[in-house]
């Protein structure tokens, strides 16, 4: 379903994240190769961005090549073995409550008034009065990028291949968990109360110069409060502390949102803390 696979751009999305405000500068790359004394495989790293118009989407040829010689493909989560109906279920609303009972007045018309903006059909409408309104977001997008691609799904098909195995670094359980963290109002003010597109197309634009640093930058401000650390450090934090021992094991490749990449909780400078070399690779997306 388009709805569903909206929603997960929404869902493992590494822009809706917060971090700390000191920074550690890093090369502008998308891709980069990870090694350790200790081992003699390579894993690598690449920074996504969840969803691109199809004139700005490529995959490198290098990619598929990396993913080939890799023996597990790590994501956010599985994209493999995602059961669509879960996801469903879990972006509804308790039964019988609709976003007109839960928002307050104000606020739902606001959030109905932007929608309408973007001409999303009634029908669509109508569903989504009954979602919470994360949710929305995916829809959004598929109305103001043009044929939206997304990286994890592309990345999980050249896995299935290539006969590369395909894990997450964290559950559906979890993510959905840490946004249902967020109170319903925020979730209104964190995405409608800028211009919507013109913030999508700066991401879009900082993200085709693979300047990751301004990416970690541009996504600290965003209004998640107290539950920052949840959303981005202890994340990363986390992520790092699995990868550095099943990279000991075999050579991995990591897919996350590039916001991950960047700042002194970064993926790239934790990896390193733990005695991994993590080195750009020159690649060209066209």
């Amino acid at each position: 379903m388009k709805l569903l696979r909206s929603f997960l751009i929404v869902l493992i999305a590494g822009s809706l994240a917060t971090s700390a405000s000191s920074q550690t500068n890093l090369e502008n790359s998308l891709f980069w190769e990870i090694n350790h004394p200790e081992t003699e495989h390579t894993s690598y790293l690449f920074g996504t961005m969840h969803a691109l118009p199809e004139k700005d989407f490529s995959i490198p040829e290098i990619l598929t090549q990396k993913i080939d010689e890799s023996e597990v493909l790590y994501q956010e989560i599985d994209m493999g073995n995602l059961d669509q109906m879960e996801v469903l279920n879990k972006m509804m609303l308790p039964e019988g409550k609709s976003l007109k009972q839960v928002l307050p007045e104000k606020e739902y018309k606001e959030f109905s008034a932007m929608l309408k903006k973007f001409n999303i059909p009634q029908s669509q409408l109508d569903f989504l009065s009954n979602m919470k309104p994360i949710a929305s977001y995916g829809i959004i997008l598929n109305t103001i990028l043009e044929n939206p691609q997304v990286y994890e799904k592309e990345l999980t098909a050249i896995a299935k291949e290539k006969g590369t195995a395909i894990k997450g670094l964290e559950t559906l359980d979890f993510q959905f968990a840490l946004f249902d963290s967020i109170p319903m109002s925020k979730q209104v003010n964190m995405f409608y109360k800028s211009d919507f597109e013109k913030e999508i197309q700066k991401q879009i634009n900082t993200y085709k110069k693979q300047d990751i640093n301004q990416m970690y930058l541009s996504v600290k401000s965003s209004e998640y409060g107290d539950i920052e650390k949840q959303l981005l450090t202890r994340r990363n934090q986390k992520w790092a502390d699995t990868l550095s021992l099943k990279m000991t094991e075999k050579p991995v490749f990591i897919a996350v949102g590039a916001a991950h990449l960047a700042g002194e909780n970064g993926l790239i400078p934790l990896l390193r803390s733990k005695g991994y070399s993590v080195e750009p690779v020159s690649v060209k997306f066209d």
